[in-house]
């Protein structure tokens, strides 16, 4: 039988050293009580205590319901200000219509085994950002770089705001940038995880880029087309370096075919990498990229589009297309799938490649602690969208098609004749730039020739 006592923790504490007969049960209130087991007697050496449980009894429903007995855990483990604090808890979900035993074991589950930040940030990049980007595995590999190597195994919900600045703080300006898209996609990924319903410290949404010492990519619209002076004198001798390396230079296959599709078409990088040989239909002659390999498919499906990027195939590159679609015909356009850090690193070396910028400028630069970015003639792969934007618009073509053929969200209006007729300017826009640039090389001749070898080494 249940002695109803009021116990305080001196009773519970001379409840341990009692010496009992029979087991004894001393209730606190509400469903609360204690349950007193004499512990087994010792001859020759001192009893031990005896075993105090708390339980709380309660019904699911009315009293004509059996009543349950939920095991809270151990005194002296568990105080009595801790046992009615649960007691209290179990009353709350009672209220909710929740059972008490069920909500405990969910909660000893998560404090047992509660998400971790690698396991966290895994969920972000395989749930979320997997579906929506195409550079997840980048962003996995910015976090394993600055993130798991201190707080990979720890509970995400225990991370404060000063541990993520300390494992993402550098004191130098090395790798500013890629500190700050760190910064931008762990905060990206905890959002996501506490729309999820997972717990976590939310102070880690201040952290700007000065707390890290991160620094903002700098906006870069170089071009290899010179306008020198006010009246309209255009410079193309930059140009047609970029041309004759690209239709004449030395390089693997690989390259000089994704440099020759990137210089035509004006498409991104990652546009032409992930491309396979069924995009692009060569009786239509239409390359057709898909919304899960470009960067503005949620704009475009928003101005009522389904987020693919149609352009023409000019007549200039078919023979470098159709090589390559012979010879992949169920693959990859380019052959093979080159992941984007390598890409990206050829082509960040492509003023070194052409002969703009010279070893020794590298050099200087790289003693003088200045990222070669720095340099007024530096190019990489992304500098030749801002080359095809420049030259057309300075050839006086059709702005519009120019911002087509570039991938760009246009408004609603423009969104949707980009759906209906907008081939045919660009199909003419091509004309004009292909034309332009075999005027740029040596003989037009040279140039087809030079786009078929291309294409026979896919």
């Amino acid at each position: 039988m249940t002695k109803k006592t009021l116990l305080t923790d001196t009773k519970l504490k001379k409840l341990l050293r009692a010496d009992l007969s029979k087991q004894e049960s001393h209730s606190v209130g509400m469903g609360l009580s204690v349950r007193v087991t004499p512990s087994q007697r010792q001859s020759g050496s001192v009893r031990p205590d005896n075993n105090l449980l708390w339980l709380y009894r309660y019904r699911v429903g009315d009293r004509a319901t059996s009543p349950k007995a939920l095991t809270l855990g151990k005194y002296p483990e568990i105080s009595l200000s801790q046992a009615t604090a649960i007691r209290d808890k179990c009353r709350k979900w009672l209220a909710a219509g929740k059972d008490p035993k069920n909500e405990l074991a969910i909660q000893k589950q998560d404090t047992l085994k509660p998400l971790t930040v690698k396991q966290g940030l895994e969920l972000w990049l395989s749930d979320f950002n997997a579906r929506k980007r195409v550079n997840a595995e980048k962003h996995f590999a910015q976090f394993r770089k600055y993130i798991f190597p201190t707080l990979a195994d720890l509970p995400l919900e225990q991370i404060t705001k000063p541990m993520w600045i300390r494992c993402l703080h550098r004191s130098d300006d090395k790798w500013s940038v890629a500190r700050g898209y760190t910064l931008n996609n762990l905060k990206q990924a905890l959002r996501f995880l506490k729309k999820q319903g997972h717990k976590l410290d939310t102070d880690v949404f201040e952290i700007d880029f000065d707390d890290i010492g991160a620094a903002k990519q700098k906006k870069s619209s170089r071009a290899a087309v010179e306008v020198p002076d006010g009246e309209g004198n255009i410079e193309w001798d930059e140009l047609r370096d970029l041309v004759e390396f690209s239709f004449n230079g030395k390089m693997v296959p690989y390259y000089q075919n994704l440099l020759q599709i990137l210089l035509v078409t004006g498409a991104r990088t990652q546009e032409v990498r992930l491309s396979r040989s069924s995009e692009w239909d060569l009786k239509r002659r239409v390359w057709t990229c898909p919304a899960e390999h470009n960067k503005v498919k949620d704009k475009a499906r928003q101005a009522g589009g389904i987020g693919d990027i149609v352009r023409p195939i000019p007549e200039f590159i078919c023979p470098l297309i159709e090589s390559l679609v012979t010879n992949n015909p169920d693959g990859y356009l380019l052959g093979e799938l080159k992941q984007a850090p390598a890409v990206s690193a050829w082509g960040g070396k492509l003023s070194q490649r052409i002969g703009w910028i010279s070893d020794d400028e590298v050099k200087q630069h790289k003693q003088a602690g200045k990222p070669l970015k720095d340099h007024p003639k530096f190019f990489r792969f992304h500098h030749l969208r801002h080359t095809f934007s420049t030259a057309l618009n300075e050839l006086q073509t059709d702005n519009y098609a120019i911002e087509m053929m570039l991938g760009h969200a246009l408004p609603r209006i423009e969104g949707n004749y980009n759906n209906s007729s907008a081939m045919k300017r660009k199909a003419n826009l091509l004309r004009v730039w292909c034309s332009h640039i075999e005027k740029l090389l040596e003989r037009g001749e040279l140039a087809s020739n030079v786009v078929s070898f291309g294409g026979s080494h896919g």
